[in-house]
């Protein structure tokens, strides 16, 4: 198996252009022997998932705690106190699961580098404002928080434990970071080299959000970097959709908010990312010129949507443009963070459809994330007063 502290430096991802869009909806997924075994086990936990009415049950506070236990048992979630707990290792499981029945291929490495940076982007950003603070209030002694050799208790909530890092060698190495080292155990010299940079930078403009920006850049060039290691053609499509999928929300998202504060060129294309199928250049050349006649704090979404859909039409993610229509209204964001889940979980199930091989053993694991994502919204809605169907409205469903 490849180390998750090999992944190499990417600086130029391949254009795509109209002529080589990925087909990723039209392809035909190939049988892989190698990924025979790996099918069966996962397939044979498939059968026990969730059905939307029980899912809605969650979201149901009549519905007593002991009953949504039972369905978590019948669905062969790990025993724990509370269904928080429960969720979480059900993660572990999978993943734990997924690199055994994987250990060959960089699929598990490629899905828990979403863990990884997940938790690099929480306990950095909570080290800098921590520092922060720290040198508001007092004199120029270090922060309280640089001294703690294990994770504090209040950001160890919020960290995800399935990832290829070592949380605990992950927070040494942001300590060492934060003082100007890069000798670090579980990041690659890469990767370190990149956060001491982007730390660098910080020192001297105090924006928080370029260090974030710098880490969701590395995130994305460290999973195509997995990709294009795979041995199997089919588990480097696979990948390279799931990143294109993830890449085109996360650049949607980022060039809209830019054009309704109007920021300068520079700042887009930091906070622009690699992997989607509308290159960084491509999206940089519209918001120049939308940017001539916007005005900061009103979208004219419009010529917005006139001139992105010409390049996004014969993507992965065309309808997913189509919900950002009405930018402007909080609903849209809903509905445009739900439509980037359910082609997600569109990707799972065409998959999971194939006989055996990479589709198949991906597709399955991502529904089983996105089953565990669904219950996370329901038990959110748990204590407040909604109606059934706002719940079903909520849910990630498929097609």
């Amino acid at each position: 198996m490849t180390s998750a502290k090999g992944v190499s430096k990417v600086e130029y991802l391949p254009t795509v252009t109209s002529a080589n869009v990925r087909k990723t909806w039209e392809r035909k997924s190939e049988n892989e022997i190698s990924f025979a075994h790996a099918t069966g086990r996962l397939r044979a936990l498939a059968n026990v998932r969730l059905s939307r009415e029980n899912l809605l049950l969650f979201a149901d506070k009549k519905v007593p705690s002991k009953r949504l236990h039972e369905l978590l048992d019948h669905a062969a979630y790990p025993s724990a106190n509370t269904l928080e707990e429960r969720l979480d290792l059900k993660q572990q499981q999978d993943m734990t699961l997924l690199r055994y029945v994987c250990n060959r291929n960089t699929l598990p490495q490629f899905m828990a580098l979403t863990a990884d940076f997940h938790n690099l982007k929480w306990l950095l950003k909570n080290l800098l404002l921590c520092q922060a603070e720290q040198n508001k209030n007092s004199d120029n002694s270090p922060a309280a928080i640089l001294q703690e050799q294990t994770v504090p208790a209040r950001l160890a909530d919020n960290l995800l434990n399935y990832g290829n890092y070592k949380v605990a060698g992950l927070w040494h190495d942001l300590l060492k970071l934060v003082n100007k080292s890069s000798n670090c155990q579980e990041l690659s010299p890469y990767i370190a080299a990149e956060l001491l940079h982007a730390l660098q930078s910080y020192y001297v403009n105090q924006d928080i959000g370029s260090v974030a920006a710098a880490i969701d850049r590395l995130y994305y060039n460290s999973v195509y970097s997995l990709a294009m290691q795979a041995e199997s053609e089919s588990e480097r499509t696979f990948e390279l959709d799931y990143l294109a999928l993830q890449a085109d929300k996360v650049n949607m998202q980022a060039f809209l908010r830019a054009l309704q504060i109007k920021l300068p060129l520079d700042y887009v294309e930091k906070s622009l990312v690699n992997g989607g199928e509308v290159t960084v250049q491509t999206l940089l050349q519209i918001y120049e010129k939308l940017s001539v006649n916007a005005k900061a704090g009103d979208l004219d979404m419009t010529a917005v949507m006139k001139a992105l859909r010409p390049v996004y039409s014969k993507t992965q993610s065309a309808e997913l443009l189509e919900t950002i229509s009405t930018w402007n209204d909080a609903e849209t964001r809903f509905k445009f963070s739900k439509k980037a889940d359910e082609l997600l979980l569109r990707l799972a199930i065409k998959g999971r459809q194939n006989t055996y091989g990479c589709d198949a053993v991906a597709g399955q694991y991502l529904e089983n994330c996105l089953e565990i994502k669904n219950i996370q919204l329901m038990l959110a809605l748990r204590t407040g007063e909604h109606s059934g169907d706002k719940c079903l409205e909520l849910l990630r469903k498929a097609d």
